[in-house]
């Protein structure tokens, strides 16, 4: 990468012991993951190992999307794009629940298909085709679409494609991968607002540090899998980033195309 890249910290990483962030921590980077598995699904476009226009009923056993609304005919571009009118578990007041609330274990290892469950169901009012409706479902489908042409494991396929290649050794998919180096997690905290508690209630294993925040320290991120479960360091999104805009990842007519 050439210039010259600065970093810099601020904030604590530990309020109790008054610990600031420093470059050797890593953080989950939620949707970011998305990018990651939009890439690795681009590849594999540019590779004529699938079509954007395939659907997912043609490359998913029925088992998987059974029961979900819209899903069967959903294609690989629409959920890209969040245009396939399928609804996000992330939306369901029983995940919410289960997933980050009340009734989460947060030792938990989540299995990669556990969250379709939340959205089997006809959903009339939900999302319709063709429509923009941000979904984390279209992602967990795109990652088992990534298992079943590769026949390797979504995250593998991440690391083989992406990691490597770029040296981004801070990165990994919580829950299913070990960190390669010895990066440090620091604790983990989410705001404490009357909507949360109102909508998915606190964990009896967490604690509130301050009464506008949550310790969610112990807690995992499998459940968001492809949606959302990557870790990382700010310098190795700085080079994926980098990488992305220099065409070392996707070709320039397939970058076109992933930021159409």
């Amino acid at each position: 990468m050439a210039g010259t890249l600065w970093t810099s910290t601020t904030g604590l990483v530990d309020l109790s012991a008054n610990i600031p962030v420093a470059t050797k921590h890593v953080f989950g980077i939620g949707s970011i993951t998305k990018v990651f598995v939009t890439v690795v699904i681009i590849q594999l476009v540019e590779e004529q190992k699938l079509h954007l226009d395939d659907a997912v009923g043609g490359l998913l056993p029925r088992e998987i999307y059974e029961g979900i609304e819209n899903a069967q005919e959903a294609t690989v571009a629409t959920l890209l794009s969040h245009t396939a009118g399928v609804e996000s578990w992330e939306d369901d007041p029983i995940w919410i629940a289960h997933g980050r609330g009340r009734e989460l274990d947060p030792h938990r290892i989540w299995s990669k298909t556990e969250t379709l469950d939340y959205v089997r169901r006809p959903n009339l009012s939900g999302p319709k085709p063709g429509k923009f409706s941000y979904s984390n479902t279209n992602f967990t489908l795109l990652g088992l679409i990534v298992e079943t042409i590769t026949k390797q494991t979504a995250e593998s396929e991440i690391r083989r494609r992406i990691l490597e290649p770029l040296g981004m050794e801070n990165t990994y998919l919580e829950g299913f991968e070990e960190p390669i180096t010895q990066s440090i997690s620091p604790r983990r905290y989410h705001w404490n607002t009357a909507e949360f508690r109102s909508s998915a209630g606190i964990c009896p294993d967490f604690s509130l540090p301050r009464s506008d925040l949550i310790d969610a320290t112990g807690s995992n991120l499998s459940v968001e899998w492809t949606a959302g479960g990557l870790v990382s360091s700010p310098s190795d999104l700085i080079t994926f980033g980098v990488a992305l805009r220099d065409g070392k990842l996707l070709s320039p007519s397939s970058l076109d195309v992933m930021k159409d």
